[in-house]
């Protein structure tokens, strides 16, 4: 299921719709029956809805509130992060769950981890519109942070700079721009809003995948035949791109290249699966079709009937990768600025003048590499796209009896539901899964109760699992699921949406950008311009996607348990 099966939403929006939504969005207890039949106006008032919200909706005809609808989505849109006896709230709303320590943490949703706590406090009410990621201080994660090499002190731009290109974001994307730039002799800057890698490219959960979010069938289908076999090309060798630059400047980053385990979620999948494999068998292989009995030896659970092991993939510590990238750039002659937002982006004569507080950025090209914590830097672009949250939980580590037992090729594993399925061993004998929770709420825990469910269904042995750690960043999802990358106007580049799959994809659009930027960089191959290059199209329907959003993916959770129900889990 993609987001462009969940579009037509955005123009679905009528009287029986758009209400709800804001009553769902509000997160009101009061029955809406009474209201049933009403005009929209008064329904609307009558949950807490602002009369100038209410007024403006009435201008578009909204006329009735719809019960039977409502009804409908309660079924598909259940928030089991407050189920009562599930939930466990803590009063500090950072990244970390406090546990030796109390340098502040995400807190941890579920009957898994007790904590003592003040009792739940009063729902919040769900603000209609997007949030600011790149006013999100969280901190990195802790279960990077002690195995990657520590970061470089860059310094902020304290006097006025004059560079060949500028970049506008310390993530994969940017730097390996940089990166590719400055080993091309380009004069460049990086210009990062807090510290390398503080957005999503070091929160990621360490998958360095050879594909985007859709397989080739829809890639030549969504692109056409040409430009669809270019990028499944350049992606296949997405991998090997990430790794090349970890070996060639020395990146400490905990490379593992044994391949990337997909099991079927129900049999429809496996038959899914199995052409995955076949289309590769005569493309260069690299990814072959399990059985039952070799995908249970594989992941050490029979919970599956199939699978595909994908030979291309692997892992890496996406913060010291990121770091890594960082120091190799700057090596090669990249200026890095971290505390250094870019405040606003203008023409000057014919280049660019970036303001900062440090100090006036002119350049002859900007390559804008922030994706979902642009922020206002660029008010059109963020309507291209929605940001959203992705969470991840550690467990402390389990014991090496049980631990050998899990995954013991070492592999990552993750299965065709809709919804969040990876599952990977990490440094210390600890269990890292990626976890679904509130995709827009910035204060919100993950739903470690559906995680502890899950590895308790694919290792029973287990017992109690004891989550030490939970992180969330955000992610930029675009309406196709696929990035983009635009020539905002002559000189002035960007790239972003990966959808959860930027470490590789990232790595290359950098190197793409690059190639824009300056074409005799990267060899001056224009195979490095793999991607199309689109005109930035906001998303119809933007200023509703958090109601619209949130609906879907209570739908998605609704599949994902219809399916599994359906296979006999």
């Amino acid at each position: 299921m993609s987001i462009t099966e969940f579009h037509p939403i955005f123009i679905y929006f009528n009287a029986a719709t758009l209400p709800v939504l804001l009553a769902i969005s509000a997160g009101r207890k009061q029955s809406l029956s009474r209201h049933s039949g009403q005009s929209h106006l008064r329904g609307l008032a009558a949950i807490g809805t602002s009369g100038v919200r209410a007024s403006s909706l009435d201008k578009l005809g909204m006329r009735k509130l719809s019960m039977r609808f409502f009804l409908n989505a309660k079924k598909i849109h259940p928030h089991p992060e407050l189920v009562e006896g599930r939930t466990t709230f803590v009063q500090d709303p950072q990244m970390r769950l406090p546990s030796r320590d109390t340098d502040g943490g995400l807190p941890i949703s579920g009957r898994s981890r007790r904590i003592d706590a003040p009792a739940p406090p009063e729902r919040r009410v769900m603000p209609l519109f997007l949030p600011s990621p790149a006013d999100d201080p969280s901190p990195l994660p802790r279960a990077y942070e002690s195995t990657a090499p520590a970061a470089e002190d860059y310094p902020s731009l304290a006097s006025p700079l004059a560079v060949e290109v500028a970049i506008a974001g310390g993530g994969i994307t940017g730097l390996s721009a940089a990166l590719h730039l400055a080993e091309a002799g380009v004069r460049v800057a990086v210009l990062e809003r807090r510290t390398v890698a503080h957005g999503a490219s070091g929160r990621a959960f360490g998958n360095v995948v050879p594909y985007a979010k859709h397989q080739h069938g829809h890639i030549l289908k969504h692109f056409g035949a040409e430009a669809g076999q270019r990028i499944v090309g350049a992606l296949a060798a997405g991998p090997a791109a990430v790794y090349g630059l970890a070996r060639k400047h020395g990146i400490d980053c905990e490379v593992v290249q044994n391949g990337l385990i997909f099991a079927a979620h129900n049999r429809a999948a496996e038959a899914s699966l199995r052409e995955r494999a076949d289309y590769w068998r005569t493309r260069g292989g690299g990814v072959d079709f399990l059985d039952g009995p070799e995908t249970a030896r594989l992941t050490g659970t029979t919970y599956y009937g199939a699978s595909v092991l994908d030979r291309r993939g692997g892992t890496i510590n996406p913060l010291a990768y990121t770091r890594g990238l960082a120091r190799a750039a700057a090596t090669a002659g990249a200026a890095i600025f971290e505390g250094t937002p870019v405040e606003s982006i203008e023409r000057h004569g014919k280049g660019w003048r970036l303001r900062t507080e440090g100090g006036p950025v002119t350049a002859e090209r900007v390559l804008i590499c922030a994706s979902a914590y642009i922020g206002a830097l660029h008010p059109a672009l963020a309507r291209c796209f929605v940001p959203m949250r992705a969470y991840q939980l550690v467990s402390r580590p389990v014991s090496p009896n049980l631990l050998a037992a899990i995954l013991p090729g070492g592999q990552t594993l993750t299965d065709t539901r809709r919804l969040f399925s990876g599952v990977r061993v990490v440094a210390g004998g600890r269990i890292h899964v990626s976890a679904d929770g509130p995709v827009f709420d910035a204060a919100a825990a993950p739903f470690a109760d559906q995680s502890t469910d899950r590895i308790r269904a694919l290792y029973p042995e287990i017992g109690t699992i004891d989550w030490e750690e939970a992180w969330t960043g955000w992610v930029a999802v675009t309406r196709d699921e696929y990035p983009r990358v635009h020539e905002l106007a002559e000189g002035l580049w960007t790239a972003y949406g990966y959808s959860g799959r930027g470490i590789a994809f990232g790595t290359l659009l950098g190197r793409q950008l690059a190639w824009h930027a300056a074409p005799h960089a990267h060899g001056g191959d224009p195979a490095a311009a793999f991607f199309p290059v689109t005109p930035a199209a906001p998303i119809f329907g933007h200023a509703l996607a958090r109601p619209a959003l949130s609906l879907f993916m209570g739908y998605l959770r609704w599949r994902d348990r219809r399916d599994l129900a359906g296979a006999g889990r």
